[in-house]
């Protein structure tokens, strides 16, 4: 079951690796629950490990670093590996170039 976050990581903290990027960031409590699904026994936020491939950080790095209220996007696979939790992220976009995407398209209709 794929898994999306919303988040800015510390740019400070970014480290590349030969074929991917990789940082930490804090995920949040969870809300309220539909219902029928039982409630999450640890109401605690817990940090995340995202990895990147270095293509699809490569293009979000510098729109990062020129807006610094921007975030990015991230969804992938969940994965528990060694009690960490990880993100093996298959798509990472600039929440902004996202929305000036919407925008450009919603313009041409």
């Amino acid at each position: 079951m794929p898994l999306k976050l919303v988040t800015r990581p510390d740019l400070q903290s970014i480290h590349i690796r030969e074929t991917y990027a990789c940082f930490y960031v804090q995920g949040e409590v969870p809300g309220a629950l539909p219902k029928g699904i039982p409630a999450v026994p640890s109401q605690q936020a817990f940090t995340w490990l995202v990895v990147v491939d270095l293509k699809q950080w490569d293009r979000v790095r510098d729109q990062l670093a020129a807006d610094p209220e921007d975030r990015l996007t991230l969804a992938g696979v969940p994965v528990i590996a060694e009690g960490r939790a990880i993100l093996l992220a298959q798509t990472c976009e600039s929440v902004r170039h996202q929305r000036q995407q919407g925008a450009q398209h919603a313009g041409l209709g």
